[in-house]
């Protein structure tokens, strides 16, 4: 990768500036978000959780 002069930058990504847009496509139903998340987990067991690999959990209080 690095001998062809490709690189690879990593951040975060801005959210408030694309969540307009996807909560738009939730809410006319073109995007079911049950499909990224795995788990629905209390705020009280996010330690155990976490360590659990998982795709997306979603913590409620």
């Amino acid at each position: 990768m690095y001998s062809k002069r490709l690189t690879d930058e990593v951040g975060r990504v801005h959210a408030r500036a694309t969540a307009p847009a996807v909560l738009d496509l939730v809410t006319s139903g073109r995007l079911d978000p049950a499909a990224v998340i795995d788990a629905v987990i209390p705020f009280d067991d996010a330690p155990e959780a976490m360590r659990d690999p998982r795709m997306k959990i979603v913590f409620v209080p």
